[in-house]
């Protein structure tokens, strides 16, 4: 999805057709704003399938990659298939950094950026991939309510683990019954009905795959959300959020945003949701942090990031030069 976000952007800030983001979570390709059917494009080597007749018909001047879950082998078919192409990286970090000309870290620490080996290197939250709907419901964060009346859990699409379920009966035990508790569950989650099943409390709401996720987080009063996209959505809006960590790297990420006095951060490690819980009802009964939360969110996701990515692609595709690390 944040390819597509940053293709679509490219066009509309009068790129010409020759952006290429590759989105590997989603095994789709796109080209401008054209998105290639799914089926068309269900493997690693259907990507390159088709990513090979596309730079012989456009001849790309980036190719864009989501490189969370690509092995450094694709990465240098896709040079080989694109040579005249500048290559650039998503969540590109590490010894893979050296396989592109400019690397995207948005999770990753500045400190990280001595591991980055491209030549352009970008790092942090000004870079945040937010989608378009996104923008329609920024406001100035800290306007909020005094008292709690929703709360969003949403661990991420991937979260395939039995912590929502678990987590989301402990919050209904331990906040008032006025708080109103909306889950929203991700694409990737095994068997969500199982969810539902195990819910104990009947007010309790389900979302699965919302239309209108920015909306939903728009109304909320609080959330909880997992160290990555979600969270920095969330932000965006001006919301006072609790950051789960659930291993090594998220609680790092989780860290951070505390430090920079962006998020509330709680761990839960092997499902105990202990100091979760603890940290969303301290928030809660806390106005004063909650604002100061939502106005620190909201100035650190900006909504800006698509553009500043489109700004660096557009000048990567002149061959720009010198240092320019963010």
């Amino acid at each position: 999805m944040r390819s597509m976000a940053i293709g679509r952007e490219w066009m509309r800030r009068g790129g010409s057709s020759r952006l290429i983001a590759s989105v590997s979570a989603e095994i789709r390709l796109t080209q401008g704003s054209r998105t290639y059917p799914q089926h068309l494009v269900r493997s690693h080597a259907g990507i390159l399938r088709t990513l090979s007749g596309m730079c012989r018909m456009w001849r790309p001047q980036v190719v864009l990659l989501d490189l969370a879950e690509l092995s450094e082998e694709f990465v240098v078919e896709v040079r080989r298939t694109a040579p005249q192409a500048v290559l650039a990286g998503l969540d590109c970090n590490g010894p893979l950094s050296a396989r592109v000309e400019v690397a995207i870290n948005l999770f990753a620490h500045p400190l990280a950026a001595t591991k980055c080996r491209a030549r352009h290197c970008y790092f942090g939250l000004p870079f945040a991939i937010l989608r378009e709907e996104f923008d329609r419901h920024r406001s100035i964060g800290g306007r909020m309510r005094r008292e709690v009346r929703r709360l969003l859990v949403s661990l991420g699409g991937t979260d395939d683990t039995e912590m929502t379920v678990t987590l989301v009966n402990e919050l209904r035990k331990c906040l008032p019954q006025a708080v109103g508790l909306d889950i929203v569950v991700g694409p990737g989650v095994q068997n969500p009905e199982n969810i539902h099943r195990q819910i104990s409390d009947p007010s309790i709401r389900l979302y699965m795959r919302p239309a209108r996720l920015a909306e939903m987080m728009s109304k909320c009063d609080v959330a909880v959300a997992n160290a990555g996209t979600t969270a920095l959505e969330l932000m965006s809006l001006g919301k006072a959020v609790v950051v789960v960590g659930r291993n090594a790297s998220e609680e790092r990420f989780g860290e951070w945003l505390h430090e920079l006095g962006g998020a509330s951060y709680a761990t839960a490690r092997d499902g105990d949701v202990e100091a979760v819980c603890q940290t969303v009802r301290e928030l809660c009964e806390n106005l004063a942090r909650r604002r100061r939360l939502g106005r620190r969110a909201w100035q650190l996701v900006d909504g800006s990031g698509r553009q500043r990515v489109v700004d660096i692609l557009r000048r990567a595709s002149l061959g720009f030069d010198g240092g320019n690390a963010g």
